[in-house]
């Protein structure tokens, strides 16, 4: 029970940090792009945020599933090494416990 309380807990982590992702998409998307086209005219500047505008919908739906996806992929991962610490140390208790 506990277990299946702490899988909700980390369940529901990933799914708020994928929204906060969503709310902050634009501030970044601004910045990114002042920043890495800092180069550029004017002009071209305002032609992608505009860019970016249009595909507004596209572009949130991409974020969700690659956000949702990692966020997952970083879940199994730890599950996994967490599941192999605890198997490591069934392993070390079976062998103690026979040389005694």
């Amino acid at each position: 029970m506990i277990s299946q309380i702490f899988l909700f807990i980390l369940f529901g982590i990933i799914f708020g940090l994928t929204i906060l992702a969503l709310k902050l998409q634009r501030i970044i998307e601004v910045t990114l792009t002042h920043v890495l086209l800092f180069f550029e005219k004017k002009s071209m500047r305002s032609m992608v945020l505009k860019n970016l505008i249009a595909n507004r919908d596209r572009n949130k739906m991409t974020a969700i599933i690659y956000s949702l996806g990692l966020g997952f992929i970083i879940f199994l991962n730890m599950a996994q090494r967490t599941q192999i610490q605890i198997m490591g140390l069934h392993m070390m208790k079976f062998h103690v416990s026979y040389l005694e």
